[in-house]
């Protein structure tokens, strides 16, 4: 894993899983990417015997930690919109790939209701729909 908080990052990132990302799935058989160049380095890379070790340790916690570091990193840089998507992309590969059902289920629902905890007119709208279920619920239960 790159420790990357000391780095200054200057970058667009719009969802793009981070090439850690990439080579896990690769290792576990779900990558479908049909950006060619990229499958030419990931074979040419797999006949590398330190890669292969390195494919042998990558799993799901590194990968999160990376997201991580990645996040802080820019988050220090003041680029929030950035670190924002970042962590959109980090919650994304938690939901598609954790092994618990149920952090699945809920990062599922968190997602659903505002986006990770990103999109506050998303929130808005779900808690005015609740208040607006609860008030009805109320006068229909006083008749």
């Amino acid at each position: 894993m790159t420790d990357v908080r000391e780095i200054t990052i200057m970058c667009e990132i719009k969802t793009i899983p981070i090439l850690d990302e990439k080579l896990y799935l690769e290792k576990n058989n779900k990558y479908n990417d049909h950006n060619n160049q990229l499958n030419r380095m990931l074979n040419l890379m797999k006949e590398d015997k330190d890669f292969k070790e390195y494919l042998r340790h990558l799993d799901y916690q590194q990968i999160i930690a990376e997201y991580k570091y990645l996040r802080k990193s820019i988050e220090e840089n003041r680029t929030y919109e950035e670190a924002s998507e970042l962590y959109i992309s980090e919650m994304e590969f938690r939901r598609k790939y954790s092994k618990n059902y149920l952090e699945r289920l809920a990062l599922e629902i968190y997602k659903t209701i505002s986006n990770y905890g990103e999109d506050l007119n998303k929130s808005i709208r779900y808690i005015f729909v609740a208040l607006i279920f609860h008030v009805c619920h109320i006068l229909y239960s006083i008749k």
